[in-house]
């Protein structure tokens, strides 16, 4: 519930575990709000060494909440036209099946 104009930055919580939880919620639930700070900021040091491994254009970069909302629903809607497109497509291709068995 943050405001479209707060930053978010990419960090790497992959040092921190495979069961590390992902949402702020359940970081405080698990391991307490000093640890949970804690373990951001070693994500966002881990994710200074870590961003080379990425193609410059497919790097996590800072943005804002709105700037990320917008990507999603892009990105959300991208998909969903896809899938649309296969089951029309899906559709097309029993309709003459249906007419041969008649």
């Amino acid at each position: 519930d943050l405001d479209d104009d707060k930053l978010l930055v990419p960090v790497d919580i992959s040092g921190a575990g495979d069961d590390f939880p992902t949402s702020h919620e359940d970081m405080t639930e698990k391991v307490g709000p000093k640890a949970a700070v804690e373990a951001i900021v070693a994500a966002a040091k881990l994710f200074e060494t870590s961003q080379k491994k990425f193609k410059k254009d497919d790097r996590p970069i800072p943005m804002t909440v709105g700037e990320w909302l917008t990507t999603l629903a892009v990105d959300l809607g991208e998909g969903e036209e896809g899938a649309e497109e296969e089951e029309l497509e899906g559709d097309e291709e029993e309709e003459p099946e249906e007419d041969e068995v008649e």
